[in-house]
């Protein structure tokens, strides 16, 4: 049976999260506040990716920078994430079509 994390990552898949999105999130709510090192360490995402990964999870509101040098992050908890992408799933749904 899969791990907590696996299930977490498996059902952002479903929700439009990259694998390496979901793993880098799920590694991110294992620990309170993480370089992109340690989170490659951790989840298994390649370093040269993690960083990009990142920046994608902050620009979808999945993370927070919390530092400078060296940079590091945290996830935003699961609650607030989930309400974010269901606010705008029912934005887009409401939107007129064809835009």
């Amino acid at each position: 049976m899969a791990d907590h994390g696996e299930l977490i990552a498996e059902r952002l898949a479903q929700l439009g999260f990259s694998q390496y999105e979901a793993r880098t999130y799920v590694g991110l709510l294992m620990s309170d506040d993480a370089t992109g090192y340690s989170v490659s360490n951790a989840t298994g995402v390649p370093q040269p990716k993690v960083y990009e990964t990142l920046r994608r999870l902050v620009e979808r509101g999945a993370a927070v920078r919390t530092g400078a040098k060296p940079a590091r992050y945290a996830a935003v908890a699961p609650d607030v994430l989930l309400r974010g992408l269901e606010a705008d799933s029912a934005a887009r749904v409401a939107a007129p079509w064809p835009p």
